[in-house]
């Protein structure tokens, strides 16, 4: 949705932008006892699929064991390096220090990747870091539904797995803690 009050975006605006995108929406608005339309300028229902990361970890094992990569799990990654066009890493399990090379290595750590980046010759990057509050809520809500008001310093709510709990955030309320640093892992 986008408000009529404080929104950095107009209703406008957001449409061209779904509209270049070639996302799939429509104007559409619940109940009055899920969100106040008298303070909304628009709303758009949109397809946003949920996942349990739990059945999601189990397709992505099944794909794993039935294809040529090599899972290594429970080890520490503590160093890599290029040597003879091969990509070295070296992993920690206990006290054992177990040595792999890769043609390739993709990096897709959600923290650490500085320390990657410097072990394979990569500037480092800033990253913002934000720790946040969020609070699960139940709702009187049969139905699966998500809220985002966009654009603006704005609280969004959106489904757990479990029918009926909510996790509510707010931009900028929910920051406890937040800042920007190369050195931080």
């Amino acid at each position: 949705a986008v408000s009529k009050k404080d929104s950095k975006t107009t209703p406008k605006d957001f449409l061209k932008f779904c509209d270049n995108l070639k996302l799939p929406y429509e104007i559409a608005w619940p109940s009055e006892n899920i969100l106040d339309k008298s303070k909304m300028e628009i709303c758009v229902k949109v397809p946003e699929p949920a996942y349990d990361p739990d059945v999601l970890r189990g397709i992505i094992f099944d794909k794993i064991k039935n294809s040529a990569i090599k899972l290594i799990l429970d080890y520490d990654l503590v160093g890599g390096e290029v040597a003879s066009n091969k990509k070295i890493l070296r992993f920690r399990n206990g006290g054992k220090i177990t040595e792999e090379s890769f043609d390739y290595v993709i990096c897709a750590l959600y923290s650490n990747f500085n320390q990657v980046n410097k072990w394979f010759g990569f500037s480092k990057k800033k990253v913002e870091y934000a720790l946040m509050e969020l609070i699960d809520i139940e709702l009187p809500i049969e139905e699966r539904i998500a809220f985002t008001i966009v654009d603006g310093d704005f609280a969004t709510f959106i489904p757990t797995i479990n029918k009926g709990i909510f996790r509510l955030g707010h931009v900028k309320e929910s920051v406890l803690k937040e800042m920007i640093s190369d050195d931080l892992d």
